[in-house]
């Protein structure tokens, strides 16, 4: 059964019903003990010092009962080696819940079995004593061995009860409510981290991309350090900032002249994402309309977005094999007689690979130097010709 949580959330009420038997056990036996104390008796022993006896044998036999419960019952934690907290001067370390606790109370458990199974057949004599021992400052009677025995079995089972059901639904509660509470705080400290990593990583990008008047362009090294910290929601708004600004310069001939500010993003982002297959395709774009142009690593950053991209037959990454066509033959100067019969193949099957969408198809017949390249290196080919 689960330990359901009060309205208050201080304790579960299983263990404060518990709390209410223990108190109401306890109750019982110190009646019994003035009852009995209180019968007459010529013991030549006043009654206060019986009850005195009677009440501190129960009470050391119940807590002797409560330490055994106790340890029976310390809850064990489920715990992994995993980071909890990490410090901020950014060092590499774990902590963990400390299960010193744990591990003495595993100990003493598996001592007091052991000791108490290779002794079991000696204690009766020494529980005889002890019982004895009791009987005789109570005033010796046999009634009075009956009563020893008869606390000291009562007080140690409910003292064993006690401390282990205590132990089980209060400790756990206990730990329960720290641990959490740890999370928590370790969970708001890496939040605040990731947020200046964040503000950051922006930071750092949009001043690469539009740099204030005088100020020098951020390292290479500078950018993947800050980006490789930062969230992936933010390595997603920088993409998209770093698109939509290699669009706007692609527009005019001062903006190609600009476009080494987005090279230098997109290549930070294929540093820290390289199995993104869209940053190796915007890197490829902005390497193609730079100034001067950079068609070598163009096609090489296509390539391996080809590569990354797999099996995908969305409609836009289609477009691929068109800008990887387009810049092979911009490489071989838009002449047939400049490529081998390898080349003309590559870039036929980058051609027909990419008129597979009907969209990417009518921009084939629509590119004025992708039809002249095909007039000459594939004049028998009319499925990528434009009509007329």
């Amino acid at each position: 059964m689960k330990a359901r949580l009060s309205a208050n959330g201080r304790k579960p009420t299983i263990a404060r019903a518990v709390q209410a038997v223990v108190a109401a056990a306890a109750l019982v036996g110190i009646v019994l003990i003035g009852l009995y104390s209180a019968t007459p008796a010529d013991r030549g022993l006043t009654r206060p010092s019986i009850f005195g006896v009677l009440v501190a044998s129960a009470v050391a036999s119940a807590a002797t009962g409560a330490l055994i419960g106790f340890l029976f019952g310390v809850p064990r934690s489920l715990q992994e080696s995993r980071a909890l907290a990490q410090p901020n001067d950014g060092a590499e370390r774990s902590y963990q819940v400390n299960t010193n606790l744990e591990q003495i109370s595993d100990w003493i458990t598996k001592i007091l079995v052991g000791v108490g199974l290779i002794q079991l057949g000696r204690s009766s004599d020494s529980t005889g004593r002890l019982i004895g021992n009791i009987a005789a400052g109570i005033g010796g009677r046999p009634s009075d061995r009956v009563m020893a025995g008869a606390i000291l079995i009562m007080f140690l089972i409910f003292g064993f009860l006690a401390g282990y059901l205590l132990t089980r639904l209060l400790m756990l509660h206990a730990f329960t409510v720290a641990d959490r509470s740890a999370v928590v705080a370790v969970v708001e400290a890496n939040m605040h981290r990731q947020q200046a990593a964040d503000a950051e990583a922006y930071s750092l990008v949009a001043r690469t991309l539009h740099p204030p008047p005088g100020s020098s362009l951020p390292a290479p090294e500078q950018l993947v350090e800050v980006l490789t910290k930062a969230s992936a929601m933010v390595r997603t708004q920088v993409f998209s900032m770093a698109r939509n600004q290699r669009r706007a310069d692609e527009q005019t001939a001062e903006g190609r002249g600009k476009l080494h500010r987005a090279i230098l993003v997109f290549s930070a982002l294929v540093a820290v994402e390289p199995q993104h297959h869209r940053n190796h395709s915007q890197l490829s774009y902005a390497l193609r309309y730079s100034d001067p142009p950079q068609l070598e690593e163009s096609e090489r950053a296509m390539t391996t977005a080809i590569a990354s991209r797999g099996s995908a037959r969305e409609a836009g990454w289609l477009f691929y094999e068109l800008n990887r066509a387009a810049v092979r033959i911009e490489i071989d100067g838009q002449m047939a007689a400049a490529a081998g019969p390898d080349r003309v193949a590559e870039i036929l099957a980058d051609l027909h690979a990419a008129a597979r969408n009907p969209e990417v198809a009518a921009e084939i017949r629509k590119d004025r130097s992708i039809q002249a390249w095909l007039r000459v290196a594939a004049p028998n080919d009319p499925t990528l010709r434009a009509p007329g």
